[in-house]
């Protein structure tokens, strides 16, 4: 059996009874030559907060438009959000921008193609206060882009994001916590650069598609062994 983080493995080991030595794990990988950094210019008055996934309740995408109005709000930031995707919650988080007169444009489902390149290079941070997860591809382009991940550690995001090397770590992806952490970054120029470059590293070494596809194999070739 593969799985794509450790608590995949956990759950599988506890609900269905798989015992851990015929467990793979092997994290997702993406194309690394086509999520490239961008050039954009960091403006700390004028952020750009991005959520590329599946609009719906457990994914907490309200979080994050709260986190804007108090961006706006409390700190003065001309914070915006691009929140790309789509699902059962879309009419009620645009309903929840609208009520807060926060600056959220909803792209719906982008292609792989240039417009989800395009995504991660207009935003300054993306935020994924997900309550429950596998690996989410967004974290790893985000990554590989340079582009601040600030997301809830569950599932396989712990396994991939070192809070404060690599990322942000949100223990309960709150909209206080939310809004603070990006806040913070906002405004630490060396913590924020420092994360930009250890991403890149993380998604070169371990999580880019040409490591995935050799540890399937390495995996595929033990198993035959057997």
């Amino acid at each position: 059996m593969i799985t794509v983080s450790e608590e995949v493995s956990r759950i599988a080991e506890r609900i269905y009874g798989i015992n851990p030595s015929k467990t793979f794990v092997i994290p997702n990988g993406i194309d690394a030559d086509r999520f490239l950094p961008s050039s954009k210019e960091f403006d700390p008055q004028t952020l750009c907060i991005g959520f590329c996934g599946r609009l719906s309740a457990p994914k907490n995408v309200g979080s994050v438009i709260t986190a804007l109005h108090i961006l706006r709000e409390q700190f003065g930031i001309d914070a915006t959000g691009i929140i790309a995707g789509d699902g059962p919650s879309r009419r009620n988080l645009e309903s929840l921008a609208a009520s807060l007169s926060v600056p959220v444009k909803f792209t719906g489902q982008l292609s792989h193609g240039d417009q989800i390149v395009s995504f991660y290079h207009a935003i300054d941070f993306l935020a994924h206060p997900s309550t429950v997860e596998g690996l989410p591809q967004s974290v790893l382009e985000a990554m590989s882009c340079k582009v601040p991940v600030v997301a809830r550690a569950v599932g396989g995001v712990k396994d991939v994001l070192i809070d404060g090397w690599n990322g942000i770590a949100l223990k309960s992806g709150c909209t206080d916590e939310l809004a603070t952490a990006v806040l913070n970054l906002s405004r630490d120029t060396p913590l924020r650069e420092r994360i930009s470059e250890n991403e890149r590293i993380t998604i070169l070494s371990s999580h880019s598609d040409v490591v995935m596809c050799k540890r399937y194999l390495q995996a595929y070739e033990s198993v035959s062994r057997k």
